[in-house]
């Protein structure tokens, strides 16, 4: 709402500097990456999406584009170091879990709300809040923008879960970490006869057509610190910002990584 009425925004109006200067104040500095464009590139050629999965986004090749820094940044930051089990969390239709598979040889789960209830093989089918696998049962936990649309408390028990499911040494990344200067639920009504509009105590809700989801959860400082920096500490989990910037030539302005790591003992 503005003065002369309501405004639709994009999503991409959303500004961080607020919630940077508020860790900044606590101490808190994200790591800076620059996205290797060599190593990109080198990633692209072995992935080789255009032959092993051309469906993919083809109708969309700038948000192709930034599925495929998102899947390279996963190697990057949760390294593909001594053969551990993986987990891709809301993979949906995602090839992710193949290309792993393909380029590496490991063992790698496929989680997603949508899939047939219990585990089929690699195939999870459950809430991420309440995965059926066994304690310390994946090394690397990878999440690529499908953390934001955890309804609920989805979100804080998912940090209480990551740490159970997480061996000593594993790690995870949720990439990107949606954030914003307001506590906000970025939704479309076109869902809400379906899904139900949106709501919660003290969030914002913004609607933008561009949005084509129900429900996008974007964190201010507190509530990123009450909803999910404290659950996940509670959990015996440590984390890191990352601030990554990408080659030129990508459409992708610079974003927060967060990675969370389950020391070794825990």
């Amino acid at each position: 709402r503005t003065a002369s009425g309501f405004r639709e925004v994009q999503y991409v109006e959303f500004g961080y500097d607020k919630l940077l200067e508020a860790m900044e104040a606590r101490g808190v500095k994200p790591t800076e990456l620059l996205l290797s464009a060599d190593g990109f590139r080198a990633y692209l050629e072995a992935a080789r999406y255009q032959d092993y999965h051309p469906d993919y986004y083809k109708e969309t090749p700038d948000y192709l584009a930034q599925k495929q820094v998102q899947h390279y940044l996963s190697t990057v930051i949760t390294p593909v170091e001594g053969k551990p089990i993986w987990m891709d969390v809301a993979s949906s239709t995602s090839p992710f879990a193949e290309i792993l598979t393909r380029l590496y040889g490991i063992k790698v789960y496929r989680q997603d709300l949508s899939y047939p209830p219990g585990v089929e093989g690699l195939r999870v089918g459950s809430d991420a809040s309440a995965i059926p696998l066994p304690d310390g049962a994946v090394g690397r936990v990878s999440l690529h923008c499908s953390f934001e649309h955890f309804e609920g408390n989805a979100d804080s028990e998912f940090m209480r879960e990551l740490g159970r499911i997480l061996r000593p040494g594993g790690s995870a990344a949720i990439i990107p970490l949606y954030v914003s200067n307001t506590y906000r639920i970025l939704t479309n009504p076109y869902y809400w006869l379906k899904r139900g509009v949106p709501r919660e105590a003290g969030c914002q809700v913004t609607v933008s057509r561009d949005y084509w989801e129900n429900h996008g959860r974007f964190y201010d400082w507190e509530a990123l610190e009450r909803r999910v920096l404290r659950p996940l500490k509670g959990a015996g989990l440590s984390y890191e910002f990352i601030r990554v910037t990408v080659p030129p030539g990508i459409d992708y302005p610079p974003f927060l990584v967060l990675k969370i790591v389950k020391p070794l003992g825990a």
